[in-house]
């Protein structure tokens, strides 16, 4: 299986093996674009994360103080709401993702010959005689 950042970094060549095969190579692109969306939504995530982390410290330096947290309490639900709807977009993508992973053959080595089954593979010896059975 290839690895998410190889496919990253080397799509032309994943394109180029894949059509050299006879498969679609806008697996690649759909790949690409997914990938891309994963990487938005994390940092999303990972901001609001931040926010709530440090939203949390104030509530508790609130409390420790004996005031009211209620209103900081409050403001921070739709950031909790959110992560919630974010967690189960990456978790669709990353699953997306995989099943595009998953049919995606691994990389020919350069002395492949390109076609379209064993009948237009090249010979490159012959060794004795082929035996024939009854």
């Amino acid at each position: 299986m290839l690895e998410f950042r190889f496919i990253r970094e080397n799509s032309a060549t994943v394109q180029n093996n894949l059509s050299k095969r006879g498969l679609d190579p806008t697996m690649v692109d759909r790949f690409l674009e997914a990938d891309s969306r994963r990487r938005a939504l994390l940092a999303e995530n990972e901001e609001l994360r931040g926010a709530r982390n440090t939203a949390s410290r104030d509530i508790a330096a609130l409390k420790r103080a004996k005031k009211d947290a209620s209103a900081l309490i409050a403001s921070m639900k739709p950031t909790g709401e959110r992560i919630k709807e974010l967690d189960l977009e990456l978790a669709e993508i990353e699953d997306t993702m995989n099943g595009i992973v998953m049919n995606l053959p691994n990389i020919c080595h350069e002395s492949v010959p390109q076609g379209k089954d064993e009948s237009e593979n090249v010979e490159d010896r012959r060794v004795g005689e082929p035996r024939s059975f009854p």
